[in-house]
């Protein structure tokens, strides 16, 4: 595949006083140009340049088989980034949890995950929000290869214009119809015209408002350059399938061996018939028969898909999980440490991730009609590394560190504690119960040792207990209850 000319830029502008028709004839000239996006999509499903490789003599083999390299690295770098969700943290928890129910109930754990992967292959991708007929917050995620955004032309770079794009084939003309759903700062606008190379005639089918009061569509990024992770190494993975491919065709072409005869002109196809059917050969003279071989460089061939290999996941930045040096013993810190690289390339995609969903929250806080940024910017997203974990090393850190650190942010190292909010009220609720328990023991020991009350005392006594607010202090339990509970026993 030649790079050079499939890359178009993937960032485009319009002037803030942009027509209508100026729209659509951008928009018109996108299309003409998406491919590039189809070649990254094309690579992830394993349709490589191989496949489609033909040889000038057709009785020679023609191997083509394709590596899926593209896959292997968005599927490791998703699940590494996105693997485990993103959880939220808030100081006023009435809000985040309203925002929380907006998210749940557009499952935006797998929603996030799908970003991930489309940033990983095409470099950005974009969500749309919108008000559903139940009256409800929607948003989803939409693929660049049917999606454009549109920026101002002047250094606010302030997004003007969103575009989804579908075609729809007739099955009777075969005619192509483009629609198109323009989201503009407090319009959505439905817009149909014929798809072909001549003068654009489009139609206007739909007008309608909506609440935002800015374009309700935002783009996640991977980079500020719009690539996807395995994009530069594409000819890499076309190396690899060629080397690979044309180890097999030279095993192929030399698998049915040729048989030299010597010293017997006088041999006929007729005999070579016979011989193949009798498998027996009579030789005179000096006449001889044997088979030409041809020696495979394995070596070589070898030497060349591992060096191949490795260019692969140096230049895309991600781990070679099959290397003999991911052992299944290795500690936390060397694990870390074979993953930097694919970690710096992580690092830059959760900032520009932190932006989209930060934008997303103050879209969702819109539509719940609360007030004030501060509400917004007060929730802070929260991502957490999808890796093996040491949960032995965690625990020594989160134990040598207490005191030193508060106990929330020792719980955000924990990987499987996801709502660190909801875990300080089970952790409060648990020593609260562990409490009471311990009180109503120590009740029970008091009445059996002092002046025999009878059983209904001894009820009484517990009931009364558990009316009372036993509460730790900053010594661990309350004094007062406990110096009560013995002077009484005595």
């Amino acid at each position: 595949m030649n790079i050079k000319s499939s890359w178009k830029t993937r960032k485009h502008f319009l002037p803030r006083d942009y027509t209508q028709e100026m729209l659509v004839e951008r928009v018109h000239q996108y299309l003409i140009d998406r491919s590039q996006y189809k070649t990254l999509l094309d690579y992830y499903i394993g349709k490589q340049d191989i496949l489609y490789r033909t040889v000038s003599d057709p009785t020679m083999p023609n191997n083509r088989v394709a590596h899926n390299v593209g896959k292997l690295i968005v599927d490791t770098n998703s699940s590494y980034f996105m693997g485990s969700p993103v959880t939220y943290k808030g100081k006023e928890r009435a809000t985040l949890d309203k925002f929380l129910d907006v998210l749940s109930k557009n499952n935006s754990r797998d929603k996030d995950f799908e970003q991930a992967k489309l940033c990983s292959m095409m470099g950005h991708s974009w969500e749309v929000h919108w008000i559903g007929k139940d009256n409800e917050h929607r948003f989803k995620y939409v693929s660049p290869y049917n999606f454009v955004g549109f920026y101002s032309a002047d250094f606010d770079e302030e997004l003007v214009a969103g575009v989804g794009i579908n075609i729809i084939t007739d099955s009777f003309t075969q005619v192509d119809t483009v629609l198109l759903e323009v989201y503009e700062q407090n319009t959505i606008t439905r817009i149909t015209y014929p798809f072909n190379n001549r003068k654009i005639d489009y139609n206007v089918v739909e007008v309608f408002p909506h609440p935002f009061g800015e374009v309700p569509c935002i783009e996640f990024l991977a980079n500020d350059e719009r690539q996807g992770d395995f994009e530069g190494i594409i000819p890499l993975i076309d190396a690899y399938d060629t080397v690979v491919s044309d180890a097999i065709n030279e095993i192929e072409s030399w698998g049915n061996s040729y048989l030299l005869i010597k010293n017997l002109q006088s041999t006929e196809y007729e005999d070579v018939q016979r011989l193949k059917e009798s498998r027996v050969m009579l030789v005179d003279g000096d006449g001889d028969a044997n088979f030409l071989e041809r020696k495979v460089n394995d070596n070589h061939v070898q030497n060349m898909i591992n060096i191949i290999t490795t260019d692969i996941h140096k230049f895309s930045q991600s781990p070679n999980l099959s290397d003999e040096q991911f052992a299944t013993n290795l500690s936390g810190t060397a694990i870390r440490y074979k993953m930097l690289t694919l970690e710096n390339r992580t690092s830059m995609k959760e900032r520009k991730f932190t932006t989209a969903i930060m934008k997303r929250l103050s879209l969702i806080a819109k539509s719940l009609n609360i007030k004030g940024e501060v509400l917004v910017n007060d929730i802070e997203p929260i991502f957490v590394r999808n890796l093996p974990a040491n949960l032995t090393e965690i625990a020594d850190a989160i134990i040598k560190l207490k005191g030193t650190i508060s106990d929330k942010t020792l719980r955000s190292q924990v990987a499987f504690v996801h709502d660190l909010d909801r875990e300080e009220e089970l952790v409060k609720q648990q020593k609260e119960e562990e409490l009471a328990f311990q009180l109503k023991a120590s009740l029970q020991e008091s009445l059996l040792v002092g002046d025999g009350d009878s059983e209904t005392s001894l009820e009484k006594t517990i009931e009364e207990g558990e009316n009372t607010d036993y509460k730790e202090d900053s010594k661990g339990m309350n004094k007062h209850n406990l110096q009560t509970t013995k002077r009484d026993s005595v």
